[in-house]
């Protein structure tokens, strides 16, 4: 497997292409298992997650996960409701450090249908370390995003305002906080659930190295186009300045 690149692959068939120690974080979105089980409403521009990769939420790629990752290498991963204990238990099962629990709050968030429950506004980011110990955390990139103080774990962003191909798709500027954070120039960023690439855009723009797979050729082309297209360093500005509203 070739660094800078994206396969068509499923993901655990990557994970276990690759040498031993050999990634310094994995940042990833895998499936949240909601096929078929949320509303499809086009007139509001809501549009359900219902493909068939979606139809469980896996956590059985995990544990191989511990073999390609250097020591201090850091796995993160998103997750609902439907899915984020699932992926919490499971690391915990391995061992692994649960460094961070975010909360990632959408005060755009898709409109509760049903009216029987409230509105879910969050998704839920975890911040495993494997190894125990030696993590990367940029705590001076920290205090940069938030105005000399330490980041706190309650972040506040759009849904994205970037173009959107992935019912999923997360905000650039989201992933760019992450990979910025946790990340250093020139690790090597694995995504075995990609999508439309934007974890592997994301740290290409900011100077790290990145491999990732999707086992649906129609995404794996959507990013493959996304990485080919050359970074200026005022797309972040025009990115952050959209999600303010300005444009």
């Amino acid at each position: 497997m070739e660094l800078d690149t994206v396969y068509h692959m499923d993901a655990i068939e990557l994970i276990n292409s690759l040498p031993d120690a050999s990634i310094d974080a994995v940042i990833t979105d895998p499936p949240y298992g909601l096929a078929g089980r949320v509303f499809k409403v086009e007139s509001i521009g809501y549009t359900a997650v219902n493909e068939e990769w979606d139809a469980f939420a896996p956590v059985d790629w995990l544990a191989p996960v511990s073999r390609v990752l250097k020591p201090g290498g850091s796995v993160i991963c998103f997750g609902v409701r439907q899915s984020i204990y699932a992926l919490a238990a499971e690391g915990l099962r391995l061992g692994w450090r649960l460094v961070n629990d975010i909360t990632w709050y959408k005060p755009d968030a898709m409109p509760n249908m049903t009216g029987r429950m409230m509105t879910e506004s969050t998704e839920r980011i975890l911040w495993f370390c494997p190894s125990g110990t030696q993590w990367t955390y940029n705590l001076k990139a920290a205090k940069s995003m938030n105005g000399g103080q330490n980041l706190r774990d309650v972040w506040t962003f759009g849904r994205t305002r970037d173009q959107r191909y992935h019912p999923t798709q997360k905000p650039l500027i989201l992933m760019r906080r992450i990979v910025e954070l946790l990340t250093n120039e020139g690790d090597v960023v694995l995504d075995p659930f990609m999508g439309s690439g934007t974890t592997l855009v994301a740290a290409r723009n900011t100077g790290r190295r990145y491999i990732g797979c999707d086992i649906n050729p129609d995404y794996v082309a959507v990013a493959r186009r996304r990485l080919s297209q050359p970074f200026t360093p005022d797309m972040f500005a025009t990115i952050e300045r959209q999600a303010q509203g300005a444009d």
